[in-house]
């Protein structure tokens, strides 16, 4: 009889219960579709505005250029991973997806609420010996360490923060709490479920339909390398970098912001008056941390007329881009930045790779040269990309220069140099008088003020280096006057 009632019981509760969860399962269900459709709609957006811009008839670029519209036709050289063995940090990124610190910072209790039921589960991959002496602990690989066969991954999109996540599931899991991790051009995220409880587990099984269990492979997700002296946990989304070439980034950091560094390399070619200073600037498709930027448009412009150098300006076609949004954001001014310049479809974005990488050659090799940017790694490395993909498409017995060849300094530093060498002090120096764009940015600038209202200006690589030739000129007219005097 009391057999009979317990079961009868724990039937009901066991419907009751599937219930709630059936209804659960439905409201996460459309939530997820939501979420789907509302990234498809993002997609939607970005290459329908790539469409009207580039490639309608009736658009501004067919219109202003209909002899340069050329639709591809033919496979595309990968360039996304040139020169990724020789890892650098760069200091600026259009990337919209970047973690929010603060929030995978906050602190941790290692140890699991006593009430939850220890979860035993087999999966196929991988899940023993996650920790490994490279990888610096964090919350969330201590979590990985102490549940090798439990810790549940949900596959997420890359808009998707911790916060979200645990507001999403608070109501029916109170306290619920996630890791957020994230792997450089992959197109979605990984939430680490951070309990064992079955009831749990089973419920986000159930809500996201792609998800597994970690393995020591996702360890890279939720952690750093080992610095010697460091201290603090702070996650990462991209891999890290090599001890010895963070390093080497960073000292080449140093050298472009030490006046000390460009005088002594100025003295040793020969001083002040055989410097020959090339201003330029780089406009790329791709701009990622960790990542070489794929260029779209080069601009040298040198200072002076010590020297039989010209000014040198082209448009590059950046080869098969993987990370199709970033770049469509950056070619329809959907981010700060924008260069309005088609990635793929147009005649003038040039494939001679060596042909330009020998042009460029000819800066690098003239007798003290001086590059000068504003404070950026990007800039030097997308030259290099130039000499990367040359040698890719065929031209292998081309060398490809290290940033110790490209003598690459920032232009403030190059200003406390001429000031310090006799120029006129900052207050005396006249404001810049600005240029006017290339001849494509100076018609689909009038244009797009025209036809879109949210148009606030485009980047010019010709525009901002001869800028910089300006600014740098103006300090450099006192110091020749003075030597003719």
């Amino acid at each position: 009889m009391y057999s009979t009632t317990s079961s009868s019981n724990d039937s009901d509760y066991v419907i009751e219960d599937t219930s709630s969860e059936e209804s659960s399962a439905d409201e996460m269900d459309l939530f997820l579709e939501g979420c789907i459709e509302s990234r498809e709609a993002a997609e939607h957006k970005l290459s329908s505005a790539f469409w009207c811009l580039f490639e309608s008839e009736d658009g501004p670029f067919r219109s202003l250029f209909p002899m340069e519209f050329a639709p591809e036709s033919e496979v595309l050289p990968d360039f996304s991973e040139l020169l990724q063995d020789g890892g650098w940090m760069c200091e600026e990124t259009h990337s919209d997806t970047e973690l929010e610190g603060e929030e995978h910072c906050e602190s941790y209790v290692e140890e699991t609420n006593e009430s939850e039921e220890p979860l035993k589960l087999l999966n196929d991959a991988e899940t023993v010996g996650i920790t490994t002496s490279r990888w610096k602990p964090t919350p969330a690989t201590k979590f990985m360490d102490k549940n090798p066969t439990c810790s549940l991954l949900l596959k997420i999109s890359l808009e998707t923060n911790r916060s979200e996540l645990k507001e999403r599931h608070h109501d029916e899991f109170p306290g619920i709490d996630f890791f957020v991790g994230y792997i450089d051009k992959e197109p979605m995220g990984w939430a680490l479920v951070k309990s064992t409880d079955v009831k749990v587990i089973r419920a986000m099984q159930s809500y996201y339909p792609y998800h597994r269990f970690a393995t020591k492979d996702d360890y890279i997700m939720f952690s750093r390398e080992k610095r010697p002296g460091s201290v603090g946990i702070i996650p990462t989304i991209q891999p890290p970098l090599p001890r010895r070439d963070r390093k080497k980034n960073k000292t080449y950091g140093r050298r472009r912001r030490s006046v000390d560094a460009l005088s002594s390399y100025i003295d040793a070619r020969g001083g002040l008056g055989k410097a020959v200073f090339v201003c330029f600037d780089i406009e790329a498709a791709i701009v990622h941390r960790n990542c070489v930027p794929q260029p779209l448009e080069i601009a040298l412009v040198p200072c002076g007329s010590n020297h039989s150098l010209t000014h040198y300006h082209c448009f590059i076609h950046p080869g098969k881009v993987v990370d199709n949004e970033t770049a469509l954001k950056l070619s329809c001014g959907f981010v700060p930045g924008s260069h309005y310049i088609p990635f793929q479809g147009a005649s003038f974005l040039r494939r001679d790779y060596a042909n330009i990488a020998n042009d460029l050659r000819s800066f690098l090799s003239y007798e003290c040269v001086v590059f000068v940017n504003k404070d950026s790694l990007m800039d030097a490395q997308g030259l290099r990309w130039v000499f990367a993909a040359a040698c890719e498409v065929g031209n292998a017995e081309m060398d490809i220069p290290s940033l110790e060849d490209i003598p690459c300094f920032d232009i403030e530093t190059v200003k406390e140099l001429l000031v310090g060498s006799g120029s006129s002090t900052r207050e005396n120096i006249t404001k810049t008088n600005f240029e006017a764009p290339c001849w494509y940015h100076d018609k689909m600038h009038k244009e797009l003020k025209n036809v879109l209202v949210t148009y606030e200006g485009c980047h010019c690589a010709l525009k901002d280096a001869m800028n910089l030739r300006n600014e740098i000129e103006k300090y450099l007219k006192p110091l020749q006057q003075q030597a003719t005097d």
